[in-house]
Formats: structure tokens, C-alpha cells, sequence
């Protein structure tokens, strides 16, 4: 059996996980629970992350090669099984609320189609995406679908990603102001603060429902 030595990797949010290659399958760990050890590197402050990150991997691989290369009980023994082992692993990791909230509302979708046909056939999967109409929503709704198809994918479930293009979105444009002073002086005369927000969202080209109400 063939394992690659795990690397440890680094995210943007600043989080760690490892990855290694083990047969021809690749692993994405962020914790010691595939070998039943107590370890959450991300759970340490940010300047221990990497440090904890590579005891880890000297475990897993240790573990590994110790156990005739495989994880033993904590493998699934079928798809539904595998299935959810997977959907548990990825929620426990460091997701945030909305994203976390968006891959449990895809897995219940999905673990139906798992149960009846044993994978997600991509009929379903593009019906799901299609029922948005909202460019937007279809875009976003096909990110996190596909993002979450390629993760099970990487950990041996055999699914199609979907290929349906992302739909362009039209921009609303809003009608010009004609007197723009005249209307800031009479903002200005009404609220200071949202005079200043004004100016911002004007002359900064911030966004006001955002960028600058979260201004201090």
C-alpha cells in the first residue's frame, strides 16, 4: 500500500489541516479523530496551530503504518455509512454559521438519492441547482453543491460534479440624482450620522448595507 508522508497545509482563514495519499485515495484531516486521538490542532491559539498541525500528521502516519495502513473500525462499511462519516468530518470542521448551515441543508438532500441508489446521480443534483431562479441563488446554491461533491469525491464516494454553467447576473442600476447637494444638505439637516454614511457610500462607492454601517 502506498502512503505519501502527510503535508501540513495552511488556509487563508488561517486554519490548518493535513493531506496525504494513501492508495488511491487522497485525506484531508483536521483532527485525530480517524485514529481516535484527542487532537484539534485549530483549537489552539494561532501560533500553535502549525506546531500541533505536524504532531498530527506524525501520528496519522505512524498510525497508519502500524495498522497495516488502514483505519480500522472507523472506516464505514458501506455507502450510507461512508456518507455520513463524511457529512459528520465536514461539519466538524471550522466552518462558518451560513456555510455550515448550507452543506446541512445539501446532505439531507443527498443522503435520500445515497440511500435509494447507493451515489447522487446528477439528474438529481442539476434539479436541485435548476430550482433557483434567482441568478444569484443558482450561482451560489451550484458553488456549494459542487464544493461539497468534490469533497466526497476526494474521500472515495464515487459522484459526477455537476458541469452547469453559472448564469450571468444583470445588474440593477439605479436612476441618477440630479441634485445630489440639495439632497445631502436635507439628509444632513434630518441625521449627521447618516449624512456621513452617505457621503461614504457616495464619494467611496462603499456599500451601505455592510461596509459602511460596520464603520467606526
Amino acid at each position: 500500500m502506498e502512503l505519501s508522508y502527510p503535508k501540513v497545509k495552511r488556509r487563508p482563514d488561517g486554519f490548518f489541516f493535513i493531506e496525504f495519499v494513501m492508495g488511491s485515495k487522497r485525506f484531508r484531516l483536521v483532527n485525530g479523530q480517524k485514529i481516535k486521538l484527542n487532537l484539534k490542532p485549530n483549537s489552539y491559539p494561532p501560533k500553535q496551530r502549525k506546531a500541533k498541525a505536524e504532531l498530527l500528521a506524525r501520528e496519522v502516519y505512524n498510525y497508519l503504518v502500524n495498522n497495516n495502513y488502514s483505519f480500522d473500525d472507523s472506516l464505514p462499511k458501506n455507502e450510507i455509512e461512508l456518507y455520513d462519516h463524511l457529512v459528520t468530518q465536514k461539519l466538524n470542521e471550522p466552518l462558518s454559521p451560513k456555510y455550515k448551515k448550507a452543506i446541512e441543508s445539501i446532505s439531507r438532500e443527498f443522503r435520500g438519492q445515497v440511500l435509494t441508489h447507493k451515489t447522487i446521480p446528477i439528474e438529481f443534483t442539476n434539479r436541485l441547482i435548476k430550482r433557483h431562479q434567482n441568478p444569484t441563488s443558482f450561482n451560489t446554491t451550484r458553488r456549494h453543491i459542487n464544493a461539497f461533491l468534490n469533497y466526497l469525491k476526494e474521500n472515495g464516494v464515487e459522484v459526477e460534479i455537476s458541469s452547469l454553467r453559472p448564469r450571468k447576473q444583470t445588474e440593477k442600476l439605479h436612476k441618477p440624482i440630479d441634485n445630489i447637494v440639495e439632497l445631502l444638505d436635507e439628509v444632513k439637516s434630518f441625521n449627521t450620522n447618516l449624512y456621513l454614511c452617505c457621503l461614504l457610500t457616495y464619494g467611496c462607492l462603499l456599500r451601505p448595507h455592510r461596509e459602511v454601517r460596520q464603520l467606526k
